[in-house]
Formats: C-alpha cells, sequence, structure tokens
C-alpha cells in the first residue's frame, strides 16, 4: 500500500510539474519573454522546493506541522481560520481527500510562487534595464537564492507573493480593474489580513491629505475610514488580539525569549531604537555580526538590497512622487509595514524571510523612478 501511495505521489508530482511548464512556457510566448530565463527560472524554484521539503521533513518547523495537523484534524472546518490555520486549513482536502504526501504538498505551492516570479520578470521587462557596474539587475533579484528558498516552502510566504503580485498588477495599471483584486484580497484576509489593514491604512492617510475638492472624495475617505475601522476590529478579533495590551504584552514576551535564547540570530527588540531596528530588519545580518556560512552568505544579499536602497535614494525624484497618488501609497504602505512589523523584531532569520513580502513594491518603486530619470515622463496618478 505504501508502494502505491508514492508511486501515486511521484506521478502527480509529475503532472504539477508538466502542467507548471506548460502555463510558464504559454504566458512567457503571450509577453513575449525569454523563454531560457523562464526555463531557468522555473527548475530553479523546483529545486529548491524539493530541498527544502528534504531538509524540513521531520522538523518541528512551520511546513511539518502544517500537514501533521491536517492529517490529524477530525474535520475539514474544524481547521477554518485566518494566518497559520488557514494553511492547514487549505491543504486539508489535499491530504485527506486527493492523498497528497509532503512532497506533492510543496510542489503544489511551488507553483503559487512560480507564478510570481514569473509575474515580477513581466513587471520588470516593461522598464529600461537598471544596472550595477555592468549587470543587469533583474536577474540578480529574480535569481537570489534566498527569495527563492523562503518562497519553496509550504506555508504562507507563497500565497502572500502571489497576491501582493496580483495586487501590485491592479494597482499600477491606470485602469482598475476591481474584480480582479478579490480573489488576492481574500487571500490576504485569510493568510495575511494585518496587510490589508496596512494598505487600508495606507491609502486612507494618503487620500486624508489629498485636496478634497468635492463631495464625492469627502464621501469616499468616509467610507474607506469606517470601512478601514470595521475591517480591522473584525481581523482583530478572528485573531484573538487586544490591541490595547497586545504590543506591549508581546514585546515583553519576545525580549524575555531573546534573552533566553541566545545563541544564534536572536535580539532584544528592547535595547534597539526604531532606526536600529529598521535597519536591522532590513540590512542584517550583514557582514559584521554574520555567525556562520549561512548568515555570511546572506550578508552577501543583504549587501545587493542596501546598494539598491542607495540607488533608490540615487533616483527618486520627489516632484513627479507627490503628485502621484499611487506612488505615495506604495511607498507608505511599505513604511507602516517597516514599522510596525521591526517593533518587535527578535530574529534575524524571521525578519529575512518577512522582509520579502515588501520586496516587490520596492523594486517596482526603484524601477519605476529610474524610468522616469531616464525618460522624464509623468509619473502615475
Amino acid at each position: 500500500m505504501e508502494l502505491i501511495y508514492t508511486a501515486y505521489n511521484i506521478i502527480i508530482q509529475l503532472v504539477l510539474i508538466i502542467l507548471i511548464f506548460h502555463f510558464a512556457f504559454k504566458y512567457a510566448k503571450k509577453k513575449h519573454i525569454s523563454l531560457p530565463i523562464v526555463f531557468f527560472l522555473v527548475v530553479f524554484q523546483i529545486g529548491l522546493t524539493y530541498i527544502s521539503a528534504f531538509f524540513s521533513a521531520g522538523t518541528h518547523s512551520d511546513p511539518p506541522m502544517y500537514f501533521l495537523h491536517a492529517q490529524e484534524a477530525e474535520t475539514w472546518f474544524s481547521l477554518f481560520g485566518v494566518s497559520s490555520t488557514s494553511i492547514r486549513f487549505l491543504i486539508y482536502p489535499f491530504v485527506n481527500y486527493l492523498f497528497f504526501n509532503y512532497y506533492t504538498i510543496f510542489i503544489f505551492f511551488g507553483i503559487f510562487s512560480i507564478v510570481s516570479f514569473l509575474l515580477l520578470y513581466d513587471m520588470l521587462l516593461q522598464f529600461k534595464v537598471l544596472k550595477i557596474g555592468s549587470v543587469d539587475i533583474k536577474y540578480l533579484i529574480l535569481f537570489l537564492p534566498m527569495y527563492h528558498v523562503w518562497m519553496s516552502f509550504l506555508g504562507k510566504d507563497s500565497l502572500t507573493f502571489m497576491a501582493t503580485m496580483f495586487l501590485l498588477r491592479e494597482f499600477i495599471r491606470k485602469e482598475f480593474i476591481y474584480i480582479k483584486v478579490i480573489l488576492p484580497i481574500l487571500i490576504l484576509v485569510f493568510v495575511r489580513p494585518y496587510l490589508l489593514i496596512f494598505a487600508l491604512l495606507a491609502i486612507t492617510l494618503v487620500f486624508s491629505f489629498q485636496k478634497i475638492n468635492s463631495s464625492k472624495r469627502f464621501l469616499l475617505l468616509i467610507g474607506l475610514m469606517f470601512f478601514g475601522l470595521i475591517a480591522g476590529f473584525l481581523i482583530l478579533y478572528l485573531l484573538k488580539i487586544d490591541i490595547m495590551t497586545y504590543f506591549s504584552e508581546r514585546l515583553d514576551n519576545v525580549s524575555y525569549y531573546s534573552h533566553y535564547k541566545k545563541e544564534g540570530s536572536f535580539l532584544d527588540p528592547k535595547q534597539m531604537g526604531w532606526l536600529e531596528k529598521i535597519f536591522a530588519y532590513l540590512f542584517r545580518p550583514f557582514f559584521y555580526d554574520a555567525k556562520g556560512i549561512g548568515q555570511l552568505y546572506v550578508s552577501f544579499e543583504n549587501l545587493f538590497f542596501f546598494i539598491l536602497f542607495i540607488k533608490f535614494i540615487i533616483v527618486f525624484n520627489y516632484q513627479h512622487f507627490k503628485k502621484s497618488f499611487k506612488l505615495k501609497v506604495l511607498f507608505l504602505y511599505c513604511l507602516i509595514f517597516l514599522i510596525v512589523n521591526s517593533y518587535l523584531i527578535y530574529n534575524l532569520g524571521l525578519v529575512n524571510r518577512q522582509k520579502y513580502m515588501i520586496v516587490p513594491i520596492f523594486i517596482y518603486l526603484l524601477y519605476y523612478f529610474n524610468n522616469l530619470k531616464k525618460n522624464n515622463v509623468k509619473a502615475i496618478e
């Protein structure tokens, strides 16, 4: 019986991989994207997905726990919920009805990552080439090993990446098609609902500082604020968070935990200022505090992001920025994300994974301002 189960899953994995390649090549031809780049992108992601599945199997990390809890759950809807619970709920029918094994579930989630990288590649091709020296950085971004590693795991990251790319693609278009954002918004509602709170807050804040020159705009602002409050309280209720005590209690807990776990990449957030936390969130581990070969390699990737950040400062154009509602929303969303998430920073490994939630938006802003500088074109509204 075990042999049949294994053979069945190998067949399912092969079918999924064939479908992934078929979709990727079809998308590449439609968008006039380089087929060799797409081929290597898919192979790279699938390879790292298998490696991640192999090394995480049997550990106490999140992916095997998701799989185990889905296997052992009494009913499907007993797992219904948000955040980590939503992953268990999502994989339950595949594990218990379709009998997917651990590796097959990983490949299934790998589809979300590959779709996301294809969308990112397509987005970058719309801009002029951006180089560091003589190197085209879009290929460095697309093939950053840690980017693919974090997106290769069974969990929230690949779904968040895909939802972010779909929302970003629709948001930057001249004609915003509301029906196309329903599914990615629903994904975020269940997987990472706080990201929607950040987005609503960014939109409301930018809109409130715009000149309100009509009653329609005023009513829209009131509606956004009302909807934002309702959505925020609903999400906090679902997550069982008391906002009045959450941050102070959580800060105490992670500070105690960082002292308890002195080795590795643990930090005490109480001993860091906010700017120090944001720097650590974006660029640490860095060479001066790297512990081991893994963190030393990550330091090189963080150096790359630091160079991109300096490049962003150089190409940033305030005159264009202040005229564009969408650019201000994207920028403020990233800023809110950094301020809130860095407040409770305590583990460099965790933040190295989390920062990739805003990397696509940062990369878009970098390329956009670089394009403006080279072409001197009008900013998006």
